[in-house]
This record gives C-alpha cells, structure tokens and sequence, in this order.
C-alpha cells in the first residue's frame, strides 16, 4: 500500500512539475514577444523621428528657397 502512495505521489510530482514547465514556457515566450514587440516599436518609433527630422528638414529647406 505504501509503495502505491509513494508512485502516486511522485506522479503529483511529475504533473505538477509538468505544469509548472508549461507556464514556465508560456510566460518566457509572453516575455519575448513582448521585448520582440517593444524592439519593433522603438525601432519604428526611431525611424518615423529619423523620417520625420528629415521630411522637416527638407521642408524648411524648400520652404527658405521658395522665398
């Protein structure tokens, strides 16, 4: 009887083990899509200022010839 209780018991182990895995991977790949997200946005964000100094930039410049 006590060897049952005690395979019983090592497969609560294994589940819970198992499960604790599962949300191990789950909140890693949560955690990289996020950081992939927010590289993506800071990118972005850094090329639309980028875009945006240089379309400003060249408006100024026509704007001043135009004159």
């Amino acid at each position: 009887m006590k060897s049952v209780l005690k395979v019983f018991k090592w497969i609560v182990y294994a589940i819970v083990a198992l499960l604790l895995l599962k949300v191990l991977v789950a909140a890693f790949t949560m955690i990289s899509a996020g950081l992939a997200l927010a590289t993506l946005a800071m990118w972005g964000g850094g090329v639309l200022l980028v875009g945006g100094g240089i379309a400003f930039a060249a408006f100024k410049l026509l704007g001043s010839k135009k004159k």
